[in-house]
């Protein structure tokens, strides 16, 4: 028996093939005969889906302190970049809507953490990618509140573009807060004895009612009116070591203007202090002090012996009529 050997050829022609296709191929025989094989088109790669705009949250001071009102800042972020627009098969849109938040708006909500939150919805805004904005909300600490740390609530608003749709998307977000074992510092009474126009002393009573001993504690007092302390509108106190439950009372020369009024000033109180690992300042207490009026004194001539045009004698009554004693005394002439 005689076998007939067969020559096959494959013909490929690269760089005409479409991804996905299959190539024409050109089947001959060394007899010459040929049979053509079929050519499959090839198939539409899937559109990769718009990349969608991811946004998170964060506090960048999450620091809380127990039974204060503060302002806690919210930054948010649209975190979606270039490269992920790359690997999804989207350069973004010829408009470069792509990936961007519209009408992104905040609002936060206590969950676990032990604030009353008092501020409404934070409206911020486009953010593109990369973008980040911030939103101001006011709190309210619990008094009593176990050091830990704590989950409020975001919630995000916003819109953005799917191809040709416009979507709108409501996402949660955590936001973590601390509460450390640290100092914290109340004042308990505030009062002067200067009188407007003459000096006198401010006297300043503190307590740390914190978790923690302060360390190396320095007190800055700063006037916010009329009051001056050594022609000064701040002075600071070094304390040392301030332990917990301890108050601290500070007495501090002080003088007040002439053409101020006998009315309760702002005073503002810092304390900087350490703790381990990193010094610290207190929140700033807001206290005022009401200085004395200034010191009055009334005539009342009771006799007289003056004749027009001669020199007489008139006699009278001098009275210090206060605030407080004084150590002038009235002279004659």
């Amino acid at each position: 028996m005689r076998r007939r050997v067969v020559l096959v050829t494959v013909l490929a022609v690269l760089g005409t093939i479409a991804p996905g296709a299959v190539a024409a191929a050109s089947l001959a025989g060394s007899t010459g005969g040929a049979a053509d094989g079929a050519v499959v088109d090839a198939t539409t790669p899937r559109q990769a889906a718009a990349p969608e705009p991811r946004l998170s949250v964060f506090a960048p001071d999450d620091t809380i302190e127990p039974g204060t009102r503060t302002r806690l800042t919210v930054q948010v972020i649209n975190s979606i970049s270039v490269g992920t627009m790359e690997r999804n098969g989207s350069a973004g849109g010829s408009d470069g809507s792509m990936g961007v938040a519209r009408g992104v708006e905040i609002d936060l909500d206590d969950g676990d953490a032990p604030i009353d939150i008092e501020s409404e919805a934070v409206p911020l805004g486009t953010l593109p990618d990369g973008a980040r904005a911030s939103a101001p909300f006011t709190v309210v600490v619990d008094d009593d509140v176990t050091p830990g740390t704590y989950d409020a609530e975001a919630e995000l608003t916003y819109r953005y573009r799917d191809g040709r749709v416009e979507r709108t998307e409501r996402v949660t977000r955590d936001v973590t807060l601390r509460v450390t074992e640290d100092a914290r510092f109340e004042v308990d009474r505030a009062n002067t004895t200067a009188q407007v126009g003459g000096d006198g002393t401010v006297s300043l009573a503190l307590t740390n009612v914190g978790e923690a001993v302060a360390e190396d504690a320095v007190v800055t007092v700063e006037s916010r009116g009329p009051l001056t302390f050594g022609g000064a509108s701040t002075t600071t106190r070094y304390v040392d070591s301030w332990d917990e439950d301890e108050t601290r009372t500070l007495a501090l020369d002080a003088a007040v203007a002439p053409t101020a009024t006998a009315d309760r000033y702002p005073i503002a109180v810092t304390v900087a202090y350490d703790t381990p690992g990193e010094r610290r300042a207190s929140r700033t207490l807001t206290t005022g002090v009401t200085p004395l009026s200034e010191q009055s004194f009334s005539l009342s001539i009771f006799a007289d012996r003056l004749v027009a045009g001669d020199e007489g004698a008139v006699a009278g009554v001098v009275r210090n009529t206060g605030p407080t004693a004084s150590s002038s005394r009235p002279t004659s002439t």
